[in-house]
């Protein structure tokens, strides 16, 4: 019962940090001509090497992997929610991708 109450609370936490993502990058005007497939796929990459490269206690490339797919998926749930499963690859959900990775990696560190 504790494993399930902590991977709702887990959901939940990231959906929020998507919708931080949102709130915080839409305001920005140029946001778009910055945070996109390309630029999100290059610092993911860079943020897993890094993972791999400082990481003492963790497996090492299973851990960088499953730090870059969860911010993908807390996105998708995001864009989901938000657009209530008709739309998911627009230009909000690299906002919620962003969002998600930032608050995890502050959150996790």
């Amino acid at each position: 019962m504790k494993l399930l109450a902590t991977v709702i609370l887990g959901i939940i936490t990231l959906v929020v940090f998507g919708f931080l993502g949102i709130g915080i990058f839409s305001r920005f005007k140029n946001a778009k001509k910055y945070i996109n497939k390309k630029n999100s796929i290059i610092f993911c990459i860079v943020y897993g090497i890094g993972i791999v490269l400082a990481d003492q206690e963790r497996k090492g490339i299973s851990s960088a992997m499953g730090f870059m797919i969860l911010p993908y998926l807390a996105a998708i749930l995001t864009i989901s929610i938000k657009t209530k499963f008709k739309k998911f690859f627009n230009d909000e959900f690299y906002f919620a991708f962003l969002g998600a990775l930032i608050f995890t990696i502050i959150v996790t560190n």
